[in-house]
């Protein structure tokens, strides 16, 4: 293989308003030359090899503001990226809903590249009353993406769709040195997927037995990675010392 070569420009700024309030945005482009793609092979989704496909490239914005007003912080992250292939060429997903007789599939420049959300967005509240206690949480915003298999943007099962979830987490010093704290990831227990592939289902009889032994057909689909469920983590954390340099926790 033919090594990757990465060239960048970039171009941002920061700065401040008042004295408890920050910004900052970027903007830039990579382009990536001999860029390394797995091509399947065999008519398998995970079998195959890699090789050199081009140019890619992947462009975008970054931006950030944070302020505080009193004991409430707010502090919001977005991200803007157009992943594309910039050379054409031709992957093997027999799958793909318009790949032709031999399995094959046509990439041409400007399609996306599977698996990376065009938007992602974070928003943080945090809420110190306090040195004593606080209160936080997060919302995680993504947009859709297009499944492996599906590098031509072209398959009729379409994108992952996009997701959001909320994370939240509080602590309470209840004594010298010692602190009890909590965390609660996807609160509300949101069902998600942020990888997919195009594969065969062959468990498509009834109660999803095995297709063939009960007549049904395999059906051509996205194989989705889900992402975690609700979980929570309960904890006290002791302080050693007053810069809190040294710390021991129980979960």
């Amino acid at each position: 293989l033919k090594k990757v070569v990465a060239k960048t420009i970039e171009a941002g700024a920061r700065g401040k308003w008042g004295a408890a309030s920050n910004w900052s945005a970027a903007v830039y482009r990579t382009e990536s030359t001999d860029d390394i793609q797995f091509i399947s092979s065999g008519g398998a989704i995970n079998a195959g090899y890699f090789a050199n496909i081009g140019d890619t490239r992947r462009q975008g914005v970054e931006l950030s503001a944070g302020t505080k007003f009193g004991g409430l912080g707010v502090s919001a992250r977005y991200s803007y990226i157009d992943a594309t292939f910039r050379t054409g060429f031709v992957e093997n997903s027999p799958n793909n809903s318009s790949a032709n007789t031999n399995g094959d599939i046509e990439v041409r420049p400007g399609n996306r590249i599977p698996g990376i959300p065009r938007h992602t967005a974070k928003l943080r509240l945090d809420y110190a009353p306090s040195d004593q206690w606080s209160l936080g949480a997060n919302l995680v915003l993504s947009s859709n993406v297009f499944a492996r298999g599906d590098e031509n943007n072209q398959d009729i099962n379409g994108r992952l769709p996009g997701y959001a979830f909320v994370n939240v987490d509080g602590r309470y010093r209840f004594a010298s040195g010692f602190e009890l704290f909590a965390r609660v990831n996807n609160l509300f227990d949101r069902r998600y997927a942020n990888f997919g592939v195009i594969g065969e289902n062959f468990f498509t009889g009834p109660n999803r037995s095995f297709g063939p032994l009960s007549g049904a057909d395999p059906v051509n689909e996205q194989f989705r990675g889900l992402g975690a469920p609700r979980g929570i983590w309960v904890g006290v954390r002791y302080t050693f010392d007053q810069d809190r340099s040294t710390r021991t926790a129980v979960d």
